[in-house]
């Protein structure tokens, strides 16, 4: 991974990274289609954390400076003070959506002064 970061990536490898990735998806998806109707309860089973913890790895990964936290934490607050403000959006998570585009525009303008 670090190779990437000083060179640019070859097509090939775009390309294989791109085929495996989506391959992985379908078969995941189907796989899941097929056996998840023996799992009736995943509460039980305690994956609940797994979607957020997966979130959660991928926001440390992008984060780099100082301004990056500060832009998440913010961003994580707009989410639930919307949510809170709005409960109706908490049915189908536009609290989300909405906080991510605030953080994402906040996130350029800050990163587009430097």
């Amino acid at each position: 991974m670090n190779h990437y970061q000083d060179h640019p990536a070859t097509a090939s490898y775009l390309a294989g990274l791109n085929i495996t990735s989506h391959l992985g998806w379908i078969s995941g998806t189907l796989l899941g289609a097929a056996l998840g109707s023996f799992i009736t309860d995943t509460n039980r089973l305690g994956l609940g954390f797994a979607l957020p913890a997966m979130y959660i790895y991928l926001l440390v990964l992008m984060i780099r400076r100082r301004t990056d936290i500060w832009v998440a934490v913010f961003t994580a607050v707009i989410c639930l003070v919307t949510g809170r403000l709005v409960p109706a959006m908490l049915d189908n998570l536009s609290n989300l959506i909405i906080a991510t585009v605030i953080g994402a525009t906040l996130g350029v303008i800050i990163n587009g002064q430097r």
